[in-house]
């Protein structure tokens, strides 16, 4: 924290990860009003894998009428779900 912004001059894509480079500017400490990025460290004895579930909106109609048949508003796709690492500290949580 507090180490100065840091200006993204790059980013890679490979397979299914984004490399991003960066230059920090340890003088610039002005933090407000700058986008907070955070990092764990890719070492599988000190992080572990967690499952990420996530909603959508479930009816895909901002107003429901009487006549409306519910079945044909309800999103089917709401619900995705993905993989990302954790702090290893999770697994006492």
């Amino acid at each position: 924290m507090k180490w100065g912004n840091c200006t993204i001059t790059k980013r890679v894509e490979e397979n299914d990860t984004i490399h991003l480079f960066g230059q920090i500017d340890e003088n610039d400490k002005d933090f407000k009003g700058t986008v907070k990025v955070t990092w764990i460290c890719n070492d599988p004895n000190t992080t572990m894998k967690v499952k990420i579930v996530e909603f959508g909106h479930l009816i895909t109609e901002p107003k429901i009428e009487e006549d409306t048949d519910i079945k044909t508003i309800v999103n089917k796709n709401s619900k995705v779900e993905y993989t990302a690492i954790a702090e290893g500290i999770l697994r006492s949580e």
